[in-house]
Order: C-alpha cells, then structure tokens, then sequence
C-alpha cells in the first residue's frame, strides 16, 4: 500500500473516532467543594440562635447580632443578622417557616470549608 494512501487511511480513522467521541481530551475532575452549614433559628420573635459546627450563640435578636460582630444599634432586626451573616462568608441557601402563624424560621446557610 502507498505511502499516501496508508496516511490517509489513518487520517480518516482518526476523524471518524473524533466523530464519534472515542478520541476526545477530557479534563480532569474539578475537585469537589466541602462546605459547612450554619442555622440561624427565631422563635416568637424573642428567642434567636445561630449554630455552626465550631460556634453556639443564643438569646435576643440584639445579643446574636453583637456576638456575630455587629456594631451597637438602635434597632436590629433578623435582616441586620443575617447581613452579618453574610459578611462571615455565609450564603443563605433556604428558610423554613415552622407554624403557620410565621412566628418560628429557620434559616440556613452554607460557605466553602475551611
């Protein structure tokens, strides 16, 4: 068989298993992001927490928000926590309602491990 002729045959071969994705270059895996969960609980709207793994902080809205890092404030509200909360890195990912009078939520938050 000719030189030419051997080249493209082989030419041909490898196009036609680019074609059917036999030969295609696949990256290698992304490596899978750890994260940690934290929960931001208010009852009757008197009663607040916020819970992670390495920290505990419980008692009035005002108190939680202190211990979070926020600064003396006339007025906080759950919105002022969880802005503090954000800034920690915190992302807010979903918020459960646990009577139908929306007195009790339940707010979690997730950020990368580490």
């Amino acid at each position: 068989m000719p030189k030419k002729m051997w080249t493209l045959l082989v030419a041909l071969a490898c196009a036609a298993l680019l074609g059917l994705g036999l030969l295609t270059y696949a990256a290698p895996p992304s490596p899978v992001t750890k994260w940690e969960y934290g929960t931001l609980a208010g009852v009757e709207y008197t009663k607040w927490s916020w819970a992670t793994p390495t920290e505990s902080v419980s008692g009035g809205i005002e108190e939680v928000y202190r211990a979070l890092g926020g600064k003396k404030s006339n007025t906080v509200s759950s919105l002022n926590v969880q802005n503090q909360i954000g800034q920690q890195g915190w992302e807010l990912v979903s918020v459960l309602m646990t009577d139908p009078g929306g007195h009790s939520f339940f707010y979690y938050f997730k950020r990368p491990a580490g």
